[in-house]
Parts: structure tokens; sequence; C-alpha cells
């Protein structure tokens, strides 16, 4: 009876861990997506692979990209793009340039867009 206990609780532990942990990275990582503009500047290493005569020479360099500023605004129903921008004084335009990607169409509730 004790053995049979033992590998119903492996069987179920196990996944159950596994589970609990991908859902709290999930969670860490969406937290840091939609906290991500206000994070500190991001530090790249570039590698790079140059073929001279008769050996291959390395260089490697660290670029610090500067967290772009300015301000942000969360979706909320009934919002368009052209409501968000005359609520701050800017055009549609000039919010599809600050928020590269955004799809005006189809606009997300909780969203963050960067609106100056």
């Amino acid at each position: 009876m004790q053995t049979r206990h033992r590998n119903w609780l492996a069987r179920v532990a196990a996944p159950l861990a596994f589970l609990v942990l991908a859902t709290l990275g999930v969670v860490a990582v969406r937290t840091a997506l939609d906290e991500g503009d206000s994070a500190a500047p991001a530090t790249v290493t570039v590698t790079t692979t140059a073929e001279t005569s008769p050996a291959k020479q390395t260089t490697t360099g660290t670029t610090t990209a500067k967290p772009r500023g300015g301000k942000l605004y969360r979706v909320q129903s009934g919002d368009t793009l052209e409501s968000i921008a005359d609520d701050h004084g800017t055009t549609v335009e000039a919010l599809l340039e600050l928020n590269a990607g955004i799809d005006p169409v189809a606009l997300r509730i909780g969203q963050r867009i960067r609106v100056g």
C-alpha cells in the first residue's frame, strides 16, 4: 500500500510542480512585458566573426539602449486611436509612429500605448 501511495504521489506531484513553475514564469514574463517601458536601460552584447586571411577574428561590443521616455496610456473600453489622440492633444499618425506594430483596429482593453 505504501508503494502504491508513493507512485501516485510521484506521478501527480512532478507534473503539478511543473505547472506551478510554468505558470509563475508566464506571469513574470507578462509582468515584465507590461511594465517593460519603464524598465532600466537594456544592455545588448553583440558578437561578430569576421574572416581574415589565415584566421578568424572575433570582436565583442556592448551597447546600452536608452529607455524610451514618454507618457503611457492604458486602453479602456470604447477607446479608439482617434479618441486617445484627441484626449492627449496629438494625432493618430503620431500615435502610430510612437507605437510601431500596433494594430489601430484591434486595441485591447488594458493594452499600454505610448501617447507622448
